[in-house]
């Protein structure tokens, strides 16, 4: 008998009845017995129903609050090497545009002895016309 209606009782915890029933008729083969609930005896057994239900929502609320931490943590590993990141695009762009800068100036100095070479490349053109001039008339 006691396993009956340890084994009712469990029905009712597990599978709450909606109010609108008054009476609920629970056969067990394995006693053989058929056991009438009533509203009187539904009664006690809702306190039950209910700390079963607050131990499952702490449950749920614990596991939740581990994941939610561990979320957390996760993020804040992300943001930190997010800023690492930021922070060296930022180095690498500085120095690229401390290279371009010298790559400009380097270019620029190079247009110069370009220049200064062909000026005196046509100085020495001229000046080897006016020696073959010269020759010309000593002979």
């Amino acid at each position: 008998m006691e396993l009956s209606q340890a084994h009712h009782k469990s029905l009712l915890v597990d599978s709450p009845l909606p109010p609108s029933l008054s009476c609920l008729s629970l056969h067990s083969p394995s006693v053989g017995q058929t056991c009438m609930l009533t509203h009187s005896n539904i009664i006690p057994l809702i306190p039950l129903q209910k700390a079963g239900l607050e131990a499952n929502l702490r449950d749920t609320e614990a596991r939740y609050c581990a994941q939610l931490a561990q979320i957390q943590a996760l993020i804040t590993s992300v943001e930190e090497q997010l800023s690492e990141l930021r922070s060296d695009m930022e180095r690498q762009n500085q120095e690229y545009r401390m290279l371009m800068d010298i790559k400009s100036r380097l270019e620029h100095e190079i247009a110069t002895y370009r220049q200064l070479l062909e000026g005196q490349d046509s100085q020495y053109v001229t000046i080897c016309k006016s020696c073959d001039d010269l020759i010309r008339l000593i002979t």
